[in-house]
């Protein structure tokens, strides 16, 4: 492991991919959770995800608790499909790698859970 110019660890490639296994796992299971509702929604409520206009007695209740209205024209696509996904999280996860690194961690099965704490710091 080298050092950086301010004297902070460099991390090792063996920790840097498992910073990307932990984000692009991370980001998929989002999408799967969002998939998964989606998929219950359409199959409990087909009427209500099919109606042309969002259902009235809902829209109240949605604008008072959002301050917005519901929207058809959200983008929900999700760059977690997309060809290069893990390319694009490669500096997020070197950040993390290099906090890992400094702390001494990143070796132990548990500190995938301060993954969130991490990039969040980050953002």
């Amino acid at each position: 492991m080298s050092t950086s110019r301010n004297n902070t660890p460099e991390p090792s490639r063996e920790l840097i991919n498992k910073a990307l296994d932990c984000l692009e796992r991370k980001g998929r299971a989002q999408f799967a959770t969002h998939l998964e509702t989606a998929r219950t929604m359409w199959r409990q409520y087909q009427a209500l995800v099919e109606a042309e206009e969002f259902p009235a007695e809902l829209r109240a209740d949605y604008v008072k608790e959002t301050g917005v209205e519901p929207s058809d024209d959200c983008d929900v696509r999700s760059e977690t499909l997309a060809l290069g996904y893990r390319r694009s999280l490669r500096r997020d996860a070197l950040e993390i790698a290099r906090c890992w690194a400094a702390r001494g961690q990143g070796s132990r099965r548990g500190d995938g859970r301060r993954l969130k704490i991490v990039s969040k710091s980050n953002a």
